[in-house]
């Protein structure tokens, strides 16, 4: 337990920072309804940081002007979001910030494709790293947050009033456009904080998932605050546990824990406030079953990873080899399948994967290559003999 709470409490830390403030804005988002302007503005501040590292900074050694660059992307796509907002909308809103999210995302991969570790850092940007935060950076973190969470309670009545119905505040001598952009850029020096730390997914589902379970069980937004600040706690905490006991990585894991969470708050609403209470009770019974039955008929069509465990064995790295021997201990039948590129491997493979064999042999999983094992320890020159 206390190994836990020394590896994980800086992680449940950030998510507790990240749940305060973006519960509180998704809650603007819904009521305006541009769901993904969170993943458009996500993905247009991760294209600064690639734009950074294309220019010749280090997205680790200079944090600082990495953000600078994420956070002037992001000022530029506030300042779009706001001049494309119609009166007379012919083509939506969210229509434009799809097509933002979608030629950013193409850019990041393709301006990825040109790091040296293009591929690793495309992952970053998209599921995080928020399981390696430091006690700094979540203390400046907090402290920004805390700067936009005063600014949007001082401007709370234009910014609300913009959200609950645009045209009756332009019709009360409000600016929208303007307001529009103070909005979208104090949203975006959130945004470039946050995808620094957990990642474009993460990001848009602490927005997104607890403001719309508050939504399906709050009318004010007092209420809708509280509930969405405990669901986040709960999912977070939740998230993270799984993620330790279960060696996986923690954005992922907290994003789906969220997307089950918003399932079972679902399923709980439809039922609890139906007017048939069995009748809905049943159909929920009735559709489980038929997810469970479509799960279990996608069984029959598993595909033998024979081939491909034998492939590991002969061509892979270190790494994938002791994968795809973890692979044939916890399957015995593949052995049969696998067993020449044991033998290879047991004659001039790596030390670590050879002793790896050794051992398994040694505890009588394998005792086919026991011929093999033996003519190992009588080569005077084997350095595993040693």
């Amino acid at each position: 337990m206390a190994e836990f709470l020394h590896s994980m409490a800086y992680p449940f830390l950030a998510c507790l920072i990240l749940t305060g403030i973006h519960v509180y804005l998704g809650i603007h988002v819904i009521q305006r309804k541009v769901i993904f302007v969170d993943l458009a503005l996500a993905t247009i501040a991760a294209l600064g940081a690639v734009w950074g590292a294309l220019l010749g900074w280090d997205v680790h050694e200079n944090v600082l002007v990495i953000k600078g660059f994420s956070l002037a992307f992001t000022i530029v796509g506030a300042a779009v979001f706001s001049l494309t907002r119609m009166r007379h909308e012919r083509v939506p809103h969210e229509a434009f910030i799809g097509i933002a999210y979608a030629v950013a995302l193409a850019a990041i991969i393709l301006g990825s494709s040109k790091l040296p570790h293009g591929a690793e850092e495309l992952r970053d940007l998209q599921a995080g790293s928020i399981l390696w935060i430091g006690g700094g950076t979540i203390f400046w973190t907090a402290v920004l947050y805390a700067g936009v969470g005063v600014f949007h309670f001082l401007f709370r009545r234009q910014f609300f009033a913009i959200s609950r119905d645009p045209e009756k505040a332009e019709a009360e001598g409000l600016n929208v456009r303007f307001w529009d952009f103070l909005f979208y850029v104090s949203f975006g020096f959130v945004v470039t904080s946050s995808v620094s730390i957990a990642g474009v997914l993460l990001v848009f589902s602490y927005l997104v998932i607890p403001s719309v379970i508050a939504l399906l069980f709050a009318e004010t937004v007092r209420s809708r605050l509280l509930v969405g600040w405990v669901v986040g706690t709960l999912v977070s905490a939740t998230g993270v546990t799984i993620s330790y006991y279960g060696d996986m990585p923690s954005g992922p894991v907290i994003v789906v824990c969220f997307g089950a969470f918003l399932v079972l708050a679902g399923t709980f609403h439809f039922v609890f406030w139906s007017e048939h209470r069995v009748r809905a009770l049943g159909h929920v019974v009735g559709y489980g079953l038929l997810a469970a039955a479509f799960l279990r008929g996608t069984l029959y069509f598993e595909h033998r990873k024979e081939l491909e465990i034998a492939h590991l064995l002969e061509t892979g790295s270190p790494a994938e080899k002791m994968i795809a021997l973890a692979a044939v201990e916890a399957n015995p039948e593949l052995f049969d399948e696998v067993e020449p590129e044991l033998e290879a491997i047991l004659a001039e493979g790596d030390v670590e994967v050879r002793l790896r064999v050794l051992g398994l042999v040694g505890e009588g999983h394998w005792t086919q290559l026991l011929d093999e094992v033996l003519a190992m320890l009588t080569d005077p020159d084997d350095i595993v003999r040693e």
